[in-house]
């Protein structure tokens, strides 16, 4: 399996668990505050849901840009595990909540140890020729709307398996009726970090070292070369070029032919030191086959400059953090830069809105201005779409970009969205027949999943054109950061607006300050993000790259 494949496989995995997590309970969240809070009134469902959905958002503004910091700085394979592991420990523990508060702490950690989106699109972006950089990307945000939509409809179908399903009675499950999507969650999770730790490549963030593809220069590295070298290509001891030369390439510049190869400080140092038969804390001999065994003057040089490159690495450790806040400032000074990451929050909030209010919506009554739903229509009802959703991703975004460009597809499907969503309140009037209701009601949901997932893919390109290669992972980080404040934002406000909307003053008023109100604010928001996307810059629709140079040839 090529290195690319296993990225891709990875990636996908993750995005899918990940987007599992976000939308697991949405379908019963209704349903789980009034298990939670037996006492509610049926008007503030919406407002105590808004809470639970809010708190994973918060805690993912606090651990967006660190996740993408450290993926930058540590290995984003490191991340990748760690932030899986971490999934599915808080959604388990999520299921067996007993009370309110406690739902709404696991969910805040559940956001909080989520490093997975960011990262998956920088991993992407930076493994991907810039050819297929929006196919590379129409697949990660497919994989995340098709586990948004299982989420949902998974979750929904095994909720409270003893009510929808009239089953006999089970103390466990009476007791904790919603651990199943959690159990499931956290099953998918632990899956996806048992993938990145058998199948992700072993990345590296530090330093790009280069040779020619055709050929290996044997080149001594120069007596004066103590200095910890930067993102820049330097060249290669014989050492390092014979483990590299067993290796393949990371990638090949298509221009001048160089293999690009990654390789961590530690990498570097285990390789010197086993080739030349030196081991800094044992001493002990640990030739590697078929390189010459240097005399000890060299091995004395190689354990020098083993203990300068070490130091340098522990400040720079030291350091990494306190780099972080220059880098977040310097992306958010760059007005481009802000004016896409602004847009993708404000666009999150119409998303994450919509995913709140569908299924408040959906389940009050026809009274109501509803449609009357059950926990089961619900999740069957986006069972369906994400069914249909991949093969219609996969085959209209990449094609649309390529004819109008990225910037254009993302206004296009903003109207889009925008149209369905003030229209899909209206199908309350015709509740009362089945088919109709079904028939346009899937066709309203398939359009409007459709566009947003073409939004979201043309703004996660647009935040990758925006940054530079080097920069990727702070980017995505501050995207994630800025993307939860506004998914913080999006179920607490848009739950209190739909709540409101249901007051009787509101209801005696009507349109549009009745139950239609929360979907005008969606599609006002919708259009917003079309007006500022009018105004990018076309040199958005290609990408920035940071391509090495070609290592000088030291003796002449």
């Amino acid at each position: 399996m090529s290195t690319l494949l296993k990225v891709y496989v990875c990636c996908c995995i993750l995005m899918f668990g990940s987007a599992f997590s976000v939308t697991m309970l949405l379908s019963y969240l209704p349903f789980l505050v009034k298990f939670l809070l037996p006492d509610v009134e049926d008007r503030d469902v919406g407002r105590y849901s808004g809470i639970i959905d809010t708190s994973m958002f918060l805690g993912r503004i606090l651990g967006g840009f660190v996740w993408g910091r450290l993926a930058d700085a540590w290995s984003r394979k490191n991340v990748f595990m760690w932030s899986a592991v971490g999934i599915a420990l808080s959604c388990l523990l999520f299921g067996f909540s007993t009370n309110f508060y406690m739902a709404v702490i696991l969910r805040f950690f559940v956001g909080l140890l989520n490093g997975v989106v960011g990262n998956s699109k920088a991993a992407v972006s930076q493994y991907t020729k810039q050819s297929r950089q929006a196919f590379g990307m129409a697949v990660m945000i497919c994989s995340w709307a098709t586990g948004y939509v299982a989420g949902q409809a998974l979750s929904g179908a095994v909720a409270d398996p003893i009510d929808q399903y009239n089953l006999p009675s089970n103390a466990f499950l009476e007791k904790y009726p919603y651990c199943l999507p959690a159990i499931v969650c956290a099953l998918i999770n632990t899956a996806a970090a048992i993938s990145t730790l058998c199948l992700f490549p072993s990345d590296v963030t530090h330093d790009v070292f280069t040779k020619e593809h055709t050929a290996v220069s044997h080149a001594q590295r120069s007596s004066t070369d103590n200095k910890m070298p930067d993102n820049s290509s330097i060249e290669l001891s014989p050492v390092v070029e014979h483990h590299v030369s067993s290796c393949d390439p990371e990638t090949i510049d298509g221009d001048t032919g160089v293999a690009i190869y990654r390789l961590s400080y530690s990498q570097l140092l285990e390789q010197e030191n086993s080739a030349y038969g030196y081991v800094l804390e044992s001493g002990v001999s640990n030739s590697e086959p078929g390189v010459p065994e240097p005399d000890r003057e060299t091995s004395k040089s190689v354990s020098s400059k083993t203990l300068s490159i070490q130091r340098r690495m522990l400040k720079r450790t030291r350091n990494a953090f306190t780099s972080s806040l220059t880098v977040m400032l310097s992306i958010l000074k760059d007005r481009v830069s802000f004016a896409v990451l602004m847009n993708y929050a404000v666009l999150s909030i119409a998303v994450i809105g919509f995913d709140e209010t569908y299924p408040l919506w959906a389940a009050d009554s026809p009274e109501l201005g509803g449609l009357g739903f059950s926990v089961h229509k619900i999740a069957l009802s986006q069972g369906i779409i994400g069914v249909s959703l991949l093969p219609f991703t996969l085959c209209y975004f990449p094609a649309l970009q390529r004819r109008i460009g990225t910037t254009m597809a993302l206004i296009i499907n903003c109207l889009l969205a925008s149209i369905c969503f003030i229209l899909l309140p209206s199908l309350t009037y015709v509740s009362a027949n089945p088919v109709v209701l079904w028939s346009l009601l899937l066709t309203l949901l398939l359009v409007i999943r459709v566009s947003i997932v073409a939004c979201l893919t043309a703004s996660s390109l647009l935040v990758n054109n925006a940054s530079t290669t080097d920069r990727l992972g702070s980017m995505n980080g501050i995207s994630l950061t800025m993307l939860s404040a506004g998914r913080a934002i999006a179920p607490i406000m848009m739950g209190s607006i739909y709540s409101f909307s249901l007051s009787p003053n509101n209801e005696r008023i009507g349109y549009p300050v009745d139950f239609h109100l929360v979907f005008i604010v969606n599609g006002a928001i919708l259009t917003g993000c079309t007006v500022i996307a009018a105004f990018y810059p076309r040199s958005l629709d290609n990408s920035k790259q940071v391509i090495p140079a070609v290592p000088a040839d030291n003796n002449g």
